[in-house]
């Protein structure tokens, strides 16, 4: 059983001739969601009635797990808001949102049948807005502030739709401090899923990225590599700085026990002192940047779909040197 998307209303559509407009979005996630390409289970039920791309929705932080320095996994899961006033937040997302003076009873069930509609490699937007449970609205800055956070975890594998998300906070940066600020049981908002990619079943990835670009990597990899009878095969190209900044470093190593991934670690200013000591078995890692001949080396001409992730510039530089290279199937998150 599936709940179909919530179709916006008139007064959702801003007018001001967005591409794509709000309508174009639901139309787009109605005919995803016929398709079937979230679930192919018809008894699983998708829960677009607490996670859209069309409204935001609000979560409850539940958890706050160390990555390393400057990253964390947050996890959240939806919760129940017993009025209307989101139904005003959702409205006018340009302008500052304040409702001190109401309070906003809610609903924290503990446990939630479905699962969220976000795929492996999607993405979703936190907006700078947060209230605590059974309290008020706070506009924590004084502009009106959303970015995206790509979910680590499997829709499919959580329970209660619970939902995980990689976030790299940074020095001076408005929506890092609001999110350092978030404490257990604080509620935010969220909008999505958002991104184009699909991952089919016996496909050859080649994935390049570098920081929290592997954010989307991870969950297409855990995908495949949970799923028996999925073939597809896995390279890992990952560019960081030192040995402390290696994301899901555990996790990495333990997917290389699997026939069809291979990863390679690229750090760009670690010193050789103790390296031999400090790499860990099975590990692959080479102490110089993530350069063109390393790619030629790894691609080896070899047919593969190129997955990017990173900043815009590193995104820019491997997409160019790839396309040199001769390949065309290329998608950046």
């Amino acid at each position: 059983m599936e709940t179909l998307p919530e179709k916006p209303s008139e007064n959702d559509c801003c007018g001001s001739g967005c591409n794509p407009c709000i309508f174009d979005i639901y139309e787009k996630l109605l005919k995803t969601h016929k398709s079937g390409n979230i679930s192919s289970s018809s008894s699983v039920k998708i829960r677009y009635d607490l996670l859209s791309p069309l409204k935001y929705k609000p979560f409850i932080l539940l958890n706050i797990q160390k990555e390393n320095a400057n990253c964390n996994i947050y996890t959240f899961k939806p919760v129940i808001v017993c009025n209307d006033v989101t139904n005003d937040f959702n409205g006018n997302e340009q302008s500052n949102f304040t409702t001190n003076d109401t309070t906003l009873k809610t609903i924290v069930d503990e446990c939630i049948n479905g699962i969220l509609p976000y795929l492996p490699g999607q993405h979703v937007i936190m907006k700078n807005v947060k209230m605590v449970c059974n309290r008020n609205f706070e506009n924590v800055n004084t502009a009106s502030l959303s970015r995206s956070y790509t979910p680590v975890s499997l829709a499919q594998k959580e329970e209660n739709c619970v939902m995980k998300l990689l976030i790299k906070l940074y020095d001076n940066e408005k929506m890092s401090s609001f999110i350092s600020q978030l404490k257990l049981f604080d509620i935010v908002f969220f909008r999505g899923p958002f991104g184009d990619f699909r991952h089919i079943k016996n496909s050859k990835y080649f994935m390049i990225c570098a920081g929290t670009g592997l954010a989307p990597m991870y969950p297409i990899i855990k995908t495949i590599l949970l799923n028996e009878e999925d073939e597809s095969i896995v390279r890992l190209c990952f560019a960081c700085q030192t040995f402390e900044d290696i994301l899901f470093r555990e996790e990495i190593r333990y997917f290389s026990k699997f026939w069809n991934f291979k990863a390679r670690i690229y750090l760009s200013r670690e010193s050789t002192n103790d390296f031999n000591n400090r790499i860990r078995y099975e590990e692959r890692i080479h102490l110089q940047k993530l350069t063109n001949d390393a790619l030629q080396k790894q691609l080896r001409n070899e047919r593969f779909k190129i997955l990017i992730c990173g900043s815009e510039s590193f995104n820019k530089c491997m997409t160019n040197y790839v396309e040199k290279l001769g390949y065309t199937d290329i998608f950046v998150f």
